[in-house]
């Protein structure tokens, strides 16, 4: 089974996701997800801390544009909710449920140009322009149904 970037900050109870995880893996199944680091989610658009880590409450923002092709939202009254959860969060969630973690990998770079203020480096691998590889982008998890 497997989660990909940008998934859990659309879920508020991470209770529930690892639930659901456990619920359809069979035993010693496989479970595996890469995200985006919740460090990220701290920085502001110059690149500063601006966040805390250890958010306790929803982001919520108006919708101005399409995050998919940066298009003219016709609907001014939508919203965009996000929850960001820690990686003892989500790591948490997932022991707590009965899944066995087998390793935590982070990364200093983003696969894709998906964030403010991102540069390319000469491995072809995004990384922050003013931090460039020495914070988290992104993490991987994999763990097994016991």
């Amino acid at each position: 089974m497997y989660t990909s970037y940008g998934a859990i900050n659309w879920l508020d109870d991470l209770d529930k996701w690892p639930k659901v995880i456990g619920r359809y893996l069979k035993p010693n199944g496989i479970f595996y997800m890469v995200e985006f680091h919740p460090f990220i989610y701290t920085l502001n658009d110059k690149a500063e801390i601006s966040e805390s880590y250890f958010k306790t409450r929803a982001l919520e923002t108006a919708v101005e544009k399409s995050y998919t092709d940066k298009s003219e939202v016709s609907n001014k009254k939508l919203k965009h909710i996000e929850w960001h959860h820690s990686l003892s969060e989500v790591l948490n969630s997932l022991i707590t449920n009965g899944l066995k973690i087998e390793f935590l990998n982070e990364f200093p770079y983003q696969v894709y140009n998906c964030f403010p203020n991102l540069t390319k480096n000469k491995e072809g691998n995004w990384v922050s322009e003013k931090y460039g590889d020495k914070i988290p982008h992104m993490y991987s998890v994999k763990a097994k149904k016991i």
